[in-house]
């Protein structure tokens, strides 16, 4: 069985607080990664999906700061808050890996670059598209979990359903030809999402501090706490996958505020 760690829309930033009402993403990250840790000793992979930094390519230090300490492997992938050369340049040593597919005897992770440079919502580019379909064709024996930052699919808030990825129907589409696609895991919604369709297990991952509000047609925050996600690939190709609410007090993470 592989273990794995899904943090998410960490949103660190080097600026000084604009709002002291608000979370400091930092400081909601070390909380999260602690628990993270301490819970599922038996994890062997981490995977950040995204927003790593809030557009600030100071706190790409930050990062490495905070995650220096882990000793399991991290597979990253940019969100359209990010510094699409930067992250790549900077996140280079270990935990962090420069690849984009981990494999075991049974699994392969394929972490997928869904942001463009500048705006908001996702796109899969054809030549994103030819990478995935190029490593499912390399290991059809093996049962797959992509990785992405962007929601493939509609997850029923209105504002959110618009700045997802604008082809996640054809890269759906595309997956859907591999039986041995099992799961697509996201975040960019800042909520818990688990659908399946087809046999594919979607899973969107809450973020390490703010979250949004589920079933909103407009941008609207929820108040439920920090997060992050479980995931275990079982040898036959199952899924077993939950999120883990951290409770923090406010006044442990005030500061800073963000936008999606």
């Amino acid at each position: 069985m592989l273990h794995i760690l899904q943090l998410t829309d960490l949103h660190l930033s080097s600026k000084a607080p604009q709002d002291p009402f608000d979370l400091n993403p930092s400081t909601c990250l070390t909380h999260v990664l602690k628990n993270s840790l301490a819970s599922t000793p038996e994890a062997t992979l981490m995977l950040l999906t995204g927003d790593l930094v809030h557009d600030d390519v100071l706190a790409y230090q930050q990062v490495i700061d905070n995650f220096n300490h882990v000793s399991i492997p991290i597979l990253h992938v940019s969100g359209n808050h990010d510094l699409e050369h930067e992250r790549q340049k900077q996140l280079c040593h270990f935990p962090f890996l420069s690849q984009k597919v981990w494999r075991n005897e049974h699994w392969q992770v394929i972490m997928v670059k869904s942001s463009i440079d500048g705006i908001v919502n996702g796109e899969i580019s054809a030549q994103e598209m030819a990478f995935v379909t190029q490593q499912l064709k390399a290991c059809p024996q093996l049962f797959t979990l992509i990785a992405t930052h962007h929601h493939p699919l509609d997850v029923g808030s209105a504002w959110l359903d618009k700045i997802g990825i604008t082809n996640g129907h054809d890269f759906i589409e595309t997956l859907s030809i591999f039986p041995k696609v099992k799961g697509i895991t996201f975040g960019h919604v800042h909520q818990a999402v688990d659908q399946e369709i087809d046999g594919i297990r979607f899973l969107g991952c809450p973020s390490t501090n703010r979250q949004f509000k589920p079933n909103s047609d407009e941008f609207s925050l929820d108040d439920r706490p920090l997060a992050y996600r479980q995931i275990h690939l079982h040898d036959d190709g199952s899924i077993e996958s939950h999120v883990v609410w951290v409770e923090l007090e406010k006044k442990q993470c005030k500061n800073i505020v963000f936008f999606p």
